[in-house]
This record gives C-alpha cells, structure tokens and sequence, in this order.
C-alpha cells in the first residue's frame, strides 16, 4: 500500500508518498524499492521529485506532476519484482482560501 501525508492534491502543495511492501524500509535484505512514473522502467527525473528509499517527496506540486506512481519491492540479485503498488496523481488548481 502506498499512504499519502494528503487526502487533496493542489498546486504548490508538498507531498510525501511511502511505499509500505512486505519487511518496509529502503532495503531489506537482498531486497531494494524502485519507484517509477507512467510505466517507465528509468528514475522518475523531475526536479521537484526526491526519492529517498520507500520514500517519495513532491515539493511545491505541479500539475506536471500528475500520472501513476509506481513502487516496486526488487530481488537485488536478479532483478525479479517481487511487489508492486501504484499511487494515481491529479493536482488540482490551487486552494481556495476561506474569507
């Protein structure tokens, strides 16, 4: 299961996503987590995105930043995906704020 820090998703806002697969953590045993965007197999590269081991943080939301998260629990030896979970992202505009 992936868990967000938020229930709504505008711009600007900062978004911390963490992958929870079987042990938890960056690395457990001969095991890494992998995350991907729209079904890429590469490094998610955009600048307002750092991944941390489990953890994924979006600073400063864009709606660039909308697709399907992807993180994968990895066998380090071979490569075999042994879990996966996906997380969809649609920013919306900015938050309207109460007079």
């Amino acid at each position: 299961m992936i868990k967000s820090n938020l229930d709504s998703f505008y711009v600007s806002d900062n978004l911390e996503l963490t992958c929870n697969v079987v042990g938890g953590g960056a690395v457990v045993g001969d095991f890494e987590i992998v995350w991907t965007k729209d079904g890429s197999s590469g490094a998610i590269d955009e600048p307002n995105v750092d991944v941390v081991g489990n953890l994924l943080v979006i600073r400063d939301m864009r709606r660039a930043n909308n697709g399907v998260y992807r993180c994968q629990m990895v066998r380090a030896a071979d490569g075999t995906v042994v879990s996966e979970q996906t997380f969809s992202l649609a920013v919306e505009g900015r938050k309207k704020l109460l007079a």
